[in-house]
């Protein structure tokens, strides 16, 4: 039951990660890199394995205090 609910926090802390990603470097590529709102899918998808991993298990954790 426990991996269920870590995996089901994980995808929907992934997403979240992800959109937030995305819209971050699409923001910074249009005005600070001027290179006409292209995403870097590189950051964005590091950023949202390593959100998508470390919130869930620590929620994980303190629930098992």
């Amino acid at each position: 039951m426990m991996f269920k609910e870590f995996l089901l926090k994980f995808v929907v802390t992934f997403v979240i990660a992800l959109i937030v990603g995305m819209v971050a470097t699409i923001i910074w590529n249009t005005f600070v890199e001027n290179n006409g709102g292209a995403v870097d899918w590189k950051k964005a998808f590091s950023l949202a394995f390593i959100i998508g991993i470390t919130l869930p298990l620590r929620q994980l954790l303190d629930k098992k205090k």
